[in-house]
């Protein structure tokens, strides 16, 4: 994994935690860029935010942006070793 990043959020009841990482594509040429939500200590639900292998910069672009967006929310980098449940499953990505 190039790159990963785990915010959370807490206020008044609600504790949610959003992943965000990059994944190498096999040829290690171009990168996607994948996230998870959900409850904290909870399944994460997955996706991506780039449908297709992008480069090392865009997709580092695309990761910087999601990461603001999410802190500008009121997201914080999570500290410690306490991570969500699991992710659930997703296909992997084929060219």
């Amino acid at each position: 994994m190039a790159k990963k990043t785990t915010l959370q959020f807490k206020e008044g009841t609600s504790d949610k935690t959003y992943e965000i990482w990059l994944e190498a594509t096999p040829s290690g040429k171009s990168y996607k860029v994948n996230f998870a939500y959900g409850r904290t200590g909870g399944n994460l639900k997955a996706g991506t935010k780039t449908p297709r292998a992008v480069a090392l910069e865009k997709a580092e672009e695309v990761f910087g942006k999601l990461v603001a967006e999410k802190k500008k929310k009121g997201y914080k980098a999570k500290r410690g070793k306490a991570p969500a449940k699991k992710v659930a499953k997703k296909k992997k990505w084929r060219p």
